[in-house]
């Protein structure tokens, strides 16, 4: 009995019967503030627990989340670098950016699409030189021995013919450099040979004749093209200093880049 019953019990003269009933009633209320205080206890190590699972970032409700909350992006380090690596990628492949023109909202691109320096776009990058000199006979167009891809990002260069073959239409830039013997006889001739062709026809875009000089000279042509699939490209060299004459390894190189 409680303090409070007992003293109503000898101040008031209860009956015994309204004695039992408010004993009763207090036996209730009793039960009930305990288990309210056990429920209350309960409910906050649950709510506690949740927030720590939720707050871990490697538990799988949260992956399963929006990106937006970042933890699916911020991956750990070096574990992009175990997916397969595509080592020939092409236009329509794509790459994950954000973008600084809206609030770096995360968007894709394609490879196609993507800028150079000066606003352009490529997806491919071809750089060739020579393993040794090339011989030209005198008056005679010679094919150059451009043989060794020192970068061949779309795996367009055919090392048993030695020719570059487009992949993938579209407009194309190529730039040469020729260096060649000495020699103050004749002129020197370049020529870009687009599917086999083996002498320039007259005032074609992709023939350069330039004079002749007593030291090694070094001679360029450059040009935009457009190629389509399985096109062939390869360089010609032309002298006319009266015998043979060499195309030099040394300083002489060609490459191809996409430009659209």
């Amino acid at each position: 009995m409680s303090d409070v019953l007992k003293f109503m019990w000898k101040r008031e003269g209860l009956s015994p019967a309204m004695l039992h009933n408010l004993q009763e009633i207090e036996r209730v209320v009793s039960e009930q503030a305990d288990n309210n205080e056990g429920y209350t206890e309960n409910t906050e190590t649950v709510s506690d627990g949740l927030a720590d699972h939720l707050a871990d970032v490697s538990n799988p409700h949260d992956r399963l989340n929006s990106v937006t909350n970042d933890a699916q992006l911020k991956r750990a380090a070096g574990d992009i670098n175990t997916f397969t690596e595509k080592t020939s990628p092409v236009s329509a492949d794509i790459i994950l950016i954000e973008d600084s023109a809206a609030s770096y909202a995360k968007k894709k691109v394609q490879i196609t699409n993507l800028p150079t320096g000066g606003g352009t776009t490529f997806d491919t990058d071809f750089y060739g030189t020579m393993s040794g000199n090339t011989t030209l006979s005198n008056t005679t167009w010679k094919k150059i021995g451009f043989d060794t891809a020192t970068r061949d990002a779309n795996s367009e260069f055919n090392a048993a013919t030695d020719k570059w073959v487009c992949v993938d239409s579209g407009t194309y830039h190529i730039s040469v450099i020729l260096c060649f013997d000495g020699s103050s006889t004749g002129t020197r001739g370049l020529f870009f040979s687009i599917n086999g062709l083996t002498s320039p026809a007259a005032a074609s875009p992709l023939l350069a004749e330039i004079a002749s000089t007593a030291s090694t000279s070094r001679h360029n042509l450059s040009i935009s093209y457009a190629f389509s699939t399985s096109d062939t490209l390869e360089i010609y060299g032309y002298q006319s200093s009266g015998g043979n004459l060499n195309a030099l390894a040394a300083g002489s190189f060609f490459c191809v880049h996409r430009v659209q």
